[in-house]
């Protein structure tokens, strides 16, 4: 996507909030970040650098509604917020973190998801050593390690991503194309942000869906068969089954 002097808005400026700033600026966006919380010094400093403006304890709704092309939404903040709702109605298109990195991985990139509710960390971090035993040049990020736009700011750094994908990344990713998915496990949890089991499964089960055509689904079998139940749709990767 060519972002060359659109004006974008990142709410939230924590560390995705950041990553994503830093790889849109270097793109020629003309950015601007509001945090509803207090900044830390730290990122203001990143900020000040970068020359891009900022407000916080507070989101000017109405001039967000005349003045951005998209948003970038912290995945901690929910899309029935009230700046999540303000950009619907004025019909800005939201983005996530993830989403923006996406559009600047390298073609020749091998990237690996990993969601569920118990384990990603863990399995994130020994699926990126597994890559450097395989002398390739990986990188652990999404939700655990780095943010991945702050992975790929140096596209000549890593080749291989191995990214943990929380449900509320994936809610508002849509062009990651992995290479291979995991989906480890689903248990009770969330529910303030979910309400229930169902609604939290589809938001991570957006990752399956996202799988290329020529990858891997890996998925433990009663995600599957819960999956099945509620009709959500199967990739057309193809899938191995995790038991036991």
């Amino acid at each position: 996507m060519d972002i060359r002097g659109k004006k974008i808005w990142i709410i939230g400026a924590a560390r995705s909030g950041i990553a994503a700033a830093k790889i849109l600026h270097g793109q020629g966006a003309d950015l601007f970040v509001s945090d509803s919380g207090a900044i830390a010094d730290s990122q203001k400093s990143i900020l000040r650098e970068l020359g891009i403006p900022f407000e916080e304890g507070t989101h000017s709704l109405e001039r967000m509604s005349q003045d951005a092309s998209f948003v970038v939404l912290s995945p901690a903040i929910t899309l029935d917020s009230q700046i999540a709702m303000a950009a619907r109605r004025a019909g800005i298109p939201i983005f996530g973190e993830i989403e923006i990195a996406s559009w600047y991985l390298p073609h020749s990139a091998f990237v690996l998801g990993i969601t569920g509710t118990n384990g990603k960390s863990t399995t994130t971090h020994y699926a990126s050593q597994l890559f450097c035993l395989g002398q390739r040049n990986s990188v652990a990020c999404g939700n655990y390690g780095l943010p991945l736009a702050e992975a790929i700011l140096d596209p000549a750094r890593f080749n291989s991503f191995a990214i943990e994908l929380s449900s509320y990344q994936l809610e508002s990713t849509f062009s990651l194309r992995p290479n291979v998915t995991i989906f480890l496990n689903l248990q009770n949890d969330h529910m303030t942000r979910y309400g229930n089991m169902d609604e939290y499964l589809k938001a991570k089960w957006r990752l399956i869906a996202l799988t290329k055509k020529d990858g891997l689904a890996v998925v433990e079998h009663s995600v599957l068969r819960r999956a099945i139940t509620l009709g959500l749709p199967l990739p057309e990767s193809r899938m191995a089954i995790m038991h036991g």
